[in-house]
């Protein structure tokens, strides 16, 4: 067993590997974590719930008009709650958000208008970070993450693009798909001299991975390198960490509200489709990747089916694998979420290094 001392390998990533490395829960207390994690989970549990309650009826009755509106207040409560919190989007002490000016398109389709485009305030790196949020695909990026992201992108020394993509149940599958490629394609066809890394948590993980395999179906070229944080890919819902952790209660979610979720998002296409399954599509000539994930996460074992896909295509694949953390842990600011970004940072300058 490793630990997060231990230094991460640089050559790995660039080698058709696929390795584990277990995270020594002794480097961190467990007894304080474990209150607040229990807490948080009761929390959401009965948040989660109650918006499902509405939900539910809503589809059955095909009131789509009222579906739809119910989400979008949702989405706004979650900005409301945000601000009131004080939840800066960006870490105003070294990151800063910029327009981007650019006379020089040409015939380039530009990306969606509300794109978001972040940098170091100390310094203007050529390294980019394409950060595709997550949200259950029902709701935007979180003020937390998005300030995860940033000080992800400041270690890593690179500026950061956070393209923005249509939401279910409003925009079904593909269409996020579609815009993050949009947006893929845009960066790479102006820029294509541009070291960019993929990174990704949760459902953005779904998204991105769906999107990257139809860019380089397209012929177009790869990005250095992919970070997943918590991947949630397989709409199928048949591992077990979900059915375990859903019978033993140890998900403020759970199997059920996971699966209105992705009916939210798939609405009649099936879940092994390859345009909402990146399990069922190519994992050839995939750039080296990186997974931190959690065993007390009930979506670990999506996971071990991404390093299966790889280790079959002959990819390189490092997956970091923590014992006791929640799903997306880095957003609730902990030794252990400090010590995720930092990791993934050093992984990021290793692929920006050997561009």
């Amino acid at each position: 067993m490793t630990t997060l001392e231990e230094s991460f390998d640089d050559g790995l990533a660039h080698s058709a590997a696929v390795e584990f490395e277990y995270v020594d829960p002794r480097a961190f207390g467990r007894t304080w974590r474990r209150m607040r994690r229990d807490l948080r989970k009761f929390l959401l549990a009965r948040l989660y719930r109650r918006a499902a309650r509405r939900i539910v009826p809503m589809i059955r009755s095909g009131d789509r008009a009222a579906l739809h509106s119910y989400c979008a207040d949702i989405r706004a409560t979650l900005d409301r709650r945000a601000a009131a919190a004080g939840l800066a989007m960006i870490d105003a002490g070294a990151i800063e958000e910029f327009p981007l000016r650019d006379d020089n398109i040409g015939s380039i389709e530009s990306p969606p208008e509300d794109t978001r485009w972040f940098r170091p305030r100390e310094s203007r790196p050529d390294n980019l970070l394409f950060y595709v949020h997550g949200g259950s695909f029902i709701t935007d990026g979180s003020a937390e993450m998005t300030k995860v992201m940033s000080r992800l992108a400041v270690q890593a020394e690179a500026a950061m693009i956070r393209p923005a993509y249509r939401l279910a149940p409003e925009h079904p599958c593909p269409a996020a798909v579609d815009d993050i490629l949009k947006s893929y394609r845009w960066i790479v066809e102006r820029q294509p001299d541009r070291p960019v890394v993929v990174v990704a948590e949760s459902a953005g993980c779904n998204i991105a991975l769906v999107a990257l395999q139809r860019a380089l179906a397209e012929g177009l070229p790869a990005p250095c390198g992919v970070i997943l944080f918590s991947p949630f890919v397989d709409l199928a819902l048949t591992s077990f960490s979900a059915i375990a952790h859903s019978i033993l209660d140890r998900t403020s979610s759970g199997l059920d509200l996971t699966a209105l979720t992705v009916q939210l998002y798939l609405q009649g296409r099936i879940p092994t489709d390859t345009l909402a399954n990146p399990l069922f599509g190519s994992f050839e000539n995939f750039p080296p990747m990186l997974i931190h994930t959690s065993q007390a996460d009930m979506l670990h074992d999506d996971a071990i089916a991404i390093a299966d896909r790889m280790r079959e295509a002959n990819g390189a694949l490092q997956v970091r694998v923590w014992t006791d953390e929640d799903h997306v842990w880095e957003q609730f600011g902990s030794r252990e979420a400090d010590a995720s970004i930092a990791k993934a940072a050093e992984f990021a300058r290793s692929l920006f290094r050997t561009r």
